[in-house]
């Protein structure tokens, strides 16, 4: 396990306060750089006897393959969030959904991450998994704010997209149109109709809602006018409820391809 900081602490903000505790002449500048060192040092010395963090700053964290234990504590307290989880397959970076871990709540010391489900296979290598955070103001500035929200919520409605696909995948049965023959019209026949009104004609191909696509000519099994030619045959009407009102067409031709 390895800890690699990310960024480096600004000691700019407390260096007015210091500079007034130690009575030192604000037209003096160049003490300041004295004190920046002094405040640095002060700094590390409480961080490495607390080992928690007090000034912003971010980090990765380098592990060899999940823990056995599944759970992992980092470093580095008080934990505010962990950006992401990323891991190395195949010698790519690949990132773990964040439904696939959890956090402790904001503010625990120490912070923990759990994780969850069936874990990916890494590659053999050095720091396989990395988990980055950010600490301290920084986390939360960034926690809080509009642009954080609107991505983490971006981030759950693709997540949920993904696992929605995923299960259509799944479920998924592939049919080839061109083995099915018949008269009457089923999922997977084209049909061509006639406007009885203009007598113009169209065609449609009848799929499944996920393959619908009206400027290709293909309609879905459970749209109305879907609904309404399944079980016709060549010589049928069928009427259907339009946003301009009924309309009703002819079955003149059924075939599969």
């Amino acid at each position: 396990m390895r800890l690699i900081p990310l960024t480096t602490p600004d000691h700019s903000g407390l260096l007015p306060a210091a500079s007034g505790h130690c009575r030192i002449d604000p037209s003096t500048p160049q003490e300041d750089a004295s004190i920046a060192a002094l405040l640095a040092a002060a700094v590390d010395f409480v961080e490495g006897e607390t080992r928690q963090q007090l000034l912003s700053r971010r980090f990765a964290l380098y592990l060899d393959g999940f823990p056995a234990t599944r759970e992992i504590t980092l470093p580095k307290p008080p934990l505010i969030t962990v950006d992401y989880v990323s891991y190395i397959q195949n010698g790519v970076e690949k990132y773990l959904p964040d439904a696939q871990f959890v956090q402790d709540p904001a503010g625990s010391k120490p912070g923990r991450v759990t994780f969850k489900g069936q874990l990916p296979q890494v590659d053999d290598v050095p720091g396989n998994v990395i988990i980055e955070f950010p600490s301290m103001e920084e986390a939360l500035a960034c926690y809080h704010s509009p642009e954080y929200t609107a991505a983490r919520e971006r981030q759950s409605f693709i997540e949920g997209r993904i696992a929605e696909v995923e299960d259509i995948i799944s479920r998924a049965e592939v049919i080839d149109f061109a083995k099915l023959s018949g008269k009457t019209v089923k999922f997977g026949a084209t049909v061509r109709l006639a406007d009885e009104d203009t007598e113009e004609k169209v065609k449609y191909q009848i799929v499944g809602p996920y393959e619908a696509d009206l400027a290709k000519g293909r309609i879905s099994v459970t749209s109305p006018i879907g609904k309404a030619l399944i079980g016709k045959t060549v010589g049928d009407t069928v009427e259907v409820q339009t946003p301009r009102g009924a309309k009703s067409y002819e079955v003149v031709g059924v075939q599969f391809k």
